[in-house]
């Protein structure tokens, strides 16, 4: 719904609430004005009930008093043919003091008959403008409910027309949001196997990743071995070049230099020569004996030798796994 007509919509909203506020008003009103007049007329029927007492009540002294005027009357006819008598005059006197009361009660009789009328003239008014006002209250009331339907329909039939509008452009919208839905659910179809080819190839990457994490871990396993071993082994050469040096001096001391041909089977073993100064082979040679002492140091040389020789393990090359470092 547009701003303007939501806002003319909401005015005119207004306006009859305001309308129908005052009716009630006005309905109140005279629902008050009605139970006033209601409590006024009882007490003004009791009022009558009262005057219609003392009504029959006066009528009824009239009665009397015009009997007694009758009376009087027949009485001063009477009088006109007879002469004064003292105890006549008494009887005139009551008589006159009778009729006085007479009057006065008629008088009040009257008075009251006028005030009988006064109020019964009131309460005929007051009747009418009680019916004229709920003639007024009951037009009012079906004005407004007329007004109020009228109202109620014109914003149903307006909620309708919005309602169907909106329903429209839902329809609409939802029919575009579909064909993109499709066209979505079209393009993750085609996606799908490339997906698949994609995790696939992840898969072959993480399981070459391992397999190279692996070997590099046995690789660098290895080279820390092969660097300890090369420590070793390095600390094991300078041992036995030290030895070395200490043999070397220690031969050097020696005074005659024996030849050593097969140090493993035969530590000390005498050469014979074809030209051997004896003229034949396996024969004594000329070589100058040596002392038991010689001999015995070149055992010991040997004998030590032969345990650093054994002592040494060989030194193991690097096993082919197809890596390089």
């Amino acid at each position: 719904m547009p701003a303007a007509e939501y806002n003319e919509v909401k005015s005119v909203l207004a306006s009859k609430l305001d309308e129908l506020s005052a009716a009630k008003d006005n309905l109140f009103e005279a629902m008050d004005k009605e139970n006033h007049l209601t409590t006024t007329i009882i007490s003004k029927e009791e009022h009558t009930e009262i005057l219609s007492v003392i009504r029959d009540e006066l009528r009824a002294k009239s009665s009397e008093c015009e009997q007694s005027e009758n009376e009087r009357q027949v009485v001063i006819s009477l009088l006109d043919n007879v002469s004064s008598d003292p105890s006549f005059e008494n009887l005139l006197n009551r008589l006159r003091s009778f009729v006085g009361a007479y009057v006065s009660a008629k008088n009040a009789l009257t008075a009251a008959e006028d005030s009988y009328r006064t109020t019964f003239s009131e309460f005929q008014s007051t009747k009418e403008q009680l019916c004229s006002l709920q003639t007024e209250l009951r037009e009012l009331v079906e004005k407004h409910e007329i007004e109020l339907v009228r109202v109620r329909e014109d914003m149903t039939n307006k909620q309708k027309i919005d309602l169907e509008e909106k329903s429209r452009e839902h329809a609409l919208n939802m029919e575009a949001l579909s064909g993109e839905l499709e066209k979505y659910r079209t393009e993750q179809q085609k996606l799908i196997p490339k997906v698949d080819e994609l995790q696939a190839e992840l898969d072959k990457a993480n399981e070459e990743i391992r397999k190279l994490r692996s070997s590099l871990t046995a690789q660098t396993e290895y080279a820390q071995a092969a660097n300890e071993a090369d420590a070793a082994h390095e600390q094991h050469a300078k041992a036995l070049a030290s030895h070395l040096d200490s043999l070397k001096l220690e031969h050097g001391k020696c005074p005659t230099r024996l030849d050593l041909v097969d140090a493993q089977t035969s530590p000390v073993r005498i050469s014979f020569t074809p030209n051997s100064p004896l003229g034949h082979e396996n024969g004594p040679s000329t070589a100058p004996s040596t002392s038991k002492q010689d001999v015995r140091t070149s055992s010991v040389r040997l004998k030590k030798y032969e345990e650093l020789k054994t002592s040494v393990p060989p030194r193991s090359l690097p096993e082919e796994t197809g890596q390089t470092y």
